[in-house]
């Protein structure tokens, strides 16, 4: 069975050394560890998740003042919006109304919802 991919924005230490740790496992011995590669290959089982990092995106659009994104109406508890900067995707609850910083270009942008 193949690792599940796990996108994040920077890798979090190893628990053995401090090292960037791209896996999430389960060690031989039973508890689960944030792992680098060659803790990974000598400790892990395989069945947790690996991390890949997203590239930090660059900004495609300007703004002379916080741009504000409206969000669409959705029978579901959470929709997607994209920010206005970058275009990177957000899941957000359908009735959000609220500053955010996108994750990936660092930008700020104002959420408004319709309900």
């Amino acid at each position: 069975m193949a690792m599940k991919k796990i996108p994040v924005h920077e890798f979090p230490k190893c628990d053995f050394c401090g090292k960037p740790a791209p896996y999430d496992d389960k060690t031989k011995w039973g508890p689960w560890a944030n792992m680098c590669e060659e803790h990974e290959k000598q400790n892990g089982l395989r069945i947790g998740s690996k991390r890949t990092l997203i590239k930090k995106r660059e900004v495609k659009h300007r703004f002379s003042t916080e741009p504000i994104v409206n969000i669409p109406l959705t029978m579901d508890s959470v929709a997607t919006v994209k920010c206005p900067w970058c275009g990177q995707r957000r899941r957000v609850e359908t009735d959000a109304n609220y500053h955010v910083t996108c994750e990936s270009c660092g930008n700020p942008y104002k959420l408004r919802s319709a309900i």
